[in-house]
């Protein structure tokens, strides 16, 4: 092999790996969507849980050959998502004016299958299927979940979330960034007393030496736990024929029988009982038995009004 052939193999060698290079080397140009979701706005008024979602879009991310093609016309890419709340480790709604915090539930869609729970705030997720503009026929969207049970309790009033969201192309790195406000406002807790009835104690034999019955109804509303206070008239839990005064007990409990409930004291509030949102039936009962000797007492009708009110402890 001469001398000349020799040298002119390496050069084409070297303008080989030249070209080589360049190819590997060529920027990869690609495009996302920034995220625009739109924002949540819900409410609650006592029942049941809070299921709501965003306004939906469609994610275009592609991988695109500037030539030929203009900003997310290319070939369309997955691209991840990743979701937070500035300074918090779980996703939680604020009161504005308080600290009072309601923890919630977040899932995304990208229009594909179910929806895919996001469980820790700053974390990746997917990957998701792109669009390019097109056909960008994914539409994706955020759901929120606030459980029943995290939100009896709570004080009413207007609570927020600011979610920082981003999508980064899964093949180019490239990044979109954007906000998701979720608001959530709860309305002035409510209890509810009902299906009382009026309690007639009977008539007296001249023998028994008490009277007594007891009186189940329902209690529900939109906060946690409720207190009960009985207030008699006159001071004190009394019934009166006009001219003589039966003095009586007054029992409670869960349930519908309060036989051997807690004896209730005139205008102190008493428990911390659990709150269902709807009644079913009932779930708490009192419980009505005389004092006063009936044998001292003189003959006649005898009425007396007894008033229950519950309430938030």
């Amino acid at each position: 092999m001469t001398p000349w052939k020799t040298r002119a193999s390496a050069r084409i060698a070297r303008l080989l790996l030249l070209a080589c290079w360049a190819v590997l080397a060529a920027p990869s140009w690609g495009f996302i969507s920034d995220p625009a979701y739109g924002s949540i706005n819900s409410s609650w008024n006592g029942v049941g849980d809070v299921a709501d979602f965003s306004g939906s879009q469609c994610v275009i991310s592609t991988e695109d050959n500037p030539p030929k093609d203009g900003p997310g016309e290319g070939k369309k890419k997955k691209y991840f998502l990743s979701v937070s709340i500035a300074g918090e480790t779980q996703f939680v709604l604020h009161k504005t004016d308080a600290g009072d915090t309601i923890p919630f539930a977040l899932s995304y869609s990208n229009g594909k299958g179910p929806s895919e729970p996001i469980l820790v705030p700053g974390a990746s997720n997917g990957p998701f299927d792109g669009g390019d503009v097109k056909k960008c026929g994914v539409s994706s969207r955020f759901e929120i979940l606030v459980a029943e049970l995290d939100l009896r309790g709570m004080p009413a009033g207007d609570y927020r979330a600011i979610l920082a969201i981003t999508h980064t192309n899964e093949a180019t790195g490239e990044t979109g960034s954007g906000t998701l406000v979720i608001s959530l406002r709860i309305t002035a807790q409510a209890i509810a007393l009902t299906a009382l009835d009026n309690i007639d104690l009977g008539t007296w034999d001249g023998v028994a030496a008490t009277l007594s019955a007891g009186e189940s109804f329902c209690v529900s509303g939109t906060a946690y736990q409720y207190q009960i206070t009985a207030r008699g008239e006159a001071g004190g839990f009394t019934l009166s024929n006009g001219v003589d005064t039966i003095v009586y007990e007054v029992r409670f409990a869960q349930g519908t029988d309060a036989s051997a409930g807690q004896a209730l004291l005139v205008g102190v509030p008493v428990g911390t009982y659990p709150l269902v949102g709807q009644c079913t039936g009932d779930n708490a009962a009192i419980f009505i038995q005389t004092l006063t000797p009936l044998s001292s007492s003189s003959s006649g009708a005898y009425f007396g009004q007894l008033t229950l009110t519950v309430e938030p402890p």
